[in-house]
C-alpha cells in the first residue's frame, strides 16, 4: 500500500523518518522446469543431489 500511495517517488520522508525503495535491475534466469519438459534426458545426463536443510520447529 506504501508503494502504491509514494507511486514514482522513491522516498517518503516523516516526522519520526523516512521509507525508500527503488526497483532492483531485471536479470535474466535458466526456466528450469520448461527445459526439463521440452528434453526431459538432460535431467538424466545432469543430475544434482542437493542435501536437505534442517529446519527447527518452535512450538
Amino acid at each position: 500500500m506504501l508503494q502504491q500511495a509514494m507511486g514514482d517517488a522513491s522516498r517518503a520522508e516523516f516526522s519520526s523518518g523516512y521509507v525508500s525503495w527503488r526497483k532492483a535491475k531485471d536479470s535474466i534466469g535458466l526456466d528450469v522446469a520448461q527445459l526439463l519438459k521440452d528434453k526431459p534426458y538432460l535431467q538424466t545426463k545432469y543430475p544434482l543431489l542437493k542435501p536437505g536443510a534442517r529446519r527447527f520447529l518452535v512450538g
